[in-house]
């Protein structure tokens, strides 16, 4: 199984997201699922964000190797779940790559809600720690509907 998280600039939201369910996965032995990010408006490679790396930390988990990278053609065709931020993100994919909008979601959406992932990009660090838990809530119900269950 492969799974890709999305953000805009895969500075914050999407390598947090990429970290944190690995760690999931890791913690339960699942290694027959490949976790990759990648944004949908990224120019040049970039490293995660300082405040990304320092609430990873806080929470063990290590992104400071982290590149950026825009998403691909081959991303979506290989990917079993594009798991996305936002409503805009979600909506510029489905535009984007109309044949593959069964493997579209938001990450909300695994908890039966339709909120948007909260961008801290240039915010204060308390703000990353908000966002991370956020994630960190929605990925666990995540883990439960297609890795617990399959």
């Amino acid at each position: 199984m492969r799974i890709l998280f999305v953000c805009t600039g895969n500075t914050c939201r999407s390598p947090m997201a990429q970290a944190m369910f690995q760690k999931m996965l890791d913690d339960e032995g699942a290694e027959d699922v490949f976790v990759s990010s990648a944004g949908t408006a990224v120019y040049e490679p970039d490293v995660a964000s300082p405040k990304a790396v320092q609430v990873m930390n806080e929470r063990g988990l290590d992104i400071s190797g982290h590149k950026s990278r825009q998403i691909q053609d081959e991303d979506v065709q290989m990917s079993d779940y594009i798991v996305v931020m936002t409503e805009n993100q979600y909506n510029l994919l489905i535009d984007l790559y109309p044949n593959y909008a069964d493997k579209i979601y938001k990450l909300a959406s695994f908890s039966g809600t339709d909120k948007d992932i909260y961008d801290p990009f240039g915010k204060g660090i308390e703000e990353y720690r908000k966002c991370a838990e956020q994630i960190h809530t929605y990925l666990e119900k995540m883990y439960e509907k297609i890795i617990s269950d399959r």
